[in-house]
């Protein structure tokens, strides 16, 4: 477990955060992970709103070892970071745009062969 300074300022272990909505204190692991360089990592929670409606989030971490040898995981990315957490970002948008694609309007007809004109 990562340790973080609590309140108090203390090193101790702080307690797990909930990693998802309405789990009724279960860990329930993310719908989806997007991995890069083996460091920034962009977890996709599936969750439901008050209305039962579903809508995704997306956490985004990086992984590293610390002085002990250990891997621990951190919000905070170096500026050599930036441009991998961009394309991380950018395919877990991908992703939760195309499990919630929507039609809005019927797709036009395309014309039919009689109907083209000769080039």
């Amino acid at each position: 477990m990562a340790r973080k300074k609590n309140g108090n300022g203390t090193g101790e272990a702080a307690p797990p955060a909930p990693e998802a909505n309405g789990s009724g204190g279960r860990r329930v692991p993310p719908v989806h992970e997007i991995r890069l360089n083996g460091r920034v990592r962009a977890a996709i929670w599936e969750n439901h709103g008050t209305d039962g409606e579903l809508f995704y989030s997306v956490t985004v971490s990086r992984s590293y070892k610390d002085a002990g040898g250990e891997w621990r995981t951190a919000s905070s990315f170096s500026g050599t970071d930036l441009l991998v957490l961009s394309e991380v970002t950018r395919l877990a948008y991908l992703w939760v745009s195309g499990q919630t694609v929507t039609v809005t309007r019927p797709l036009p007809t395309p014309p039919a062969p009689e109907d083209e004109v000769p080039i």
